[in-house]
């Protein structure tokens, strides 16, 4: 925009310099504006991914002691570990060993 405004004989009568300088400007706020959003989006996501990983490490706790309370038969508590096995993610079977007469996989 500079080079437009100093260069007279480079100038239209199609091109509205305080509309351009009006955009140009409000164009330098939002970007300053919008820098400051992301970085608080930033600290935001890394606030509530930290508590995600404290709320899962709370709830795999009590599911632990609900187990062992369950193994000593504390009434009531194997309804609630029935219910929960639903809700937490991943597989509660034993996983299988690798068969032992299984080939060994061997790159030549």
């Amino acid at each position: 925009m500079q080079c437009y405004t100093e260069t007279p004989e480079l100038q239209t009568g199609f091109l509205q310099v305080a509309a351009w300088r009006n955009d140009w400007e409000t164009m330098q706020r939002l970007e300053k504006l919008l820098a400051q959003v992301n970085t608080v989006q930033e600290i935001l996501q890394d606030t509530v991914t930290a508590l995600r990983m404290e709320n899962t490490t709370a709830a795999l706790t009590f599911y632990n002691i609900l187990k062992s309370a369950a193994q000593q038969n504390v009434p009531g508590t194997t309804e609630i570990l029935a219910e929960l096995k639903t809700m937490l993610p991943g597989n509660f079977k034993q996983k299988k060993k690798p068969a032992a007469d299984a080939p060994a996989n061997t790159a030549e």
